[in-house]
């Protein structure tokens, strides 16, 4: 796309919850960026200190809550030239204990609103490694609610999204590479 200045913001509240899904799901890590630090122990942001992931206690551009208070991340897109991306990446995450063989997830809260058609999205990556080189995809959301990724939402607000974590992640070290792109 040509160089436009982007009018909005992709607000996020990422509450990773990582599970084993089975009769007794064992969450193994959560992070709901209220601790004051951000990122929080463990994460990296690949454009450091002045990045575009932020940490909010409140959103605008949508204006929003966070879902859960007091604190939320955010990947501020506003104003940035459509395209732009950066990297997020979560504190590695242990697989090994899954000795019952169930699927692992992702999941997240995301705010989706219907006051932009901009391309706004978020792309959840799983890898061995804190690198997009090599990692597999396991899903994506957009901004607008209106874009059917994953899927259509009637109302602004927030909504949970789940991926599964293919098996061949099944080792100790772990990452979640959250890319978020105006």
């Amino acid at each position: 796309k040509t160089i436009i200045k982007k009018l909005t913001n992709l607000s996020l509240y990422i509450l990773t919850i990582l599970c084993i899904n089975n009769v007794q799901a064992q969450v193994i890590q959560t992070e709901n960026f209220d601790s004051g630090v951000f990122p929080p122990a463990g994460w990296n942001i690949t454009g450091g200190p002045g990045s575009l992931w932020v940490t909010r206690n409140a959103g605008t551009f949508p204006t929003c809550n966070p879902h859960s208070a007091p604190s939320m991340a955010r990947f501020s897109s506003r104003m940035q030239v459509s395209g732009t991306q950066e990297l997020m990446t979560s504190a590695v995450v242990d697989f090994s204990g899954n000795i019952s063989g169930a699927t692992p997830t992702f999941s997240m809260w995301v705010y989706r609103d219907g006051t932009s058609t901009a391309g706004d999205s978020l792309t959840v990556f799983v890898n061995t490694s804190t690198s997009l080189t090599g990692a597999t995809r396991i899903g994506a959301v957009a901004r607008s609610r209106f874009f059917i990724l994953p899927v259509n939402e009637l109302l602004d607000g927030w909504y949970q999204y789940t991926f599964n974590v293919p098996s061949t992640f099944s080792a100790d070290t772990n990452y979640f590479l959250l890319n978020g792109t105006s």
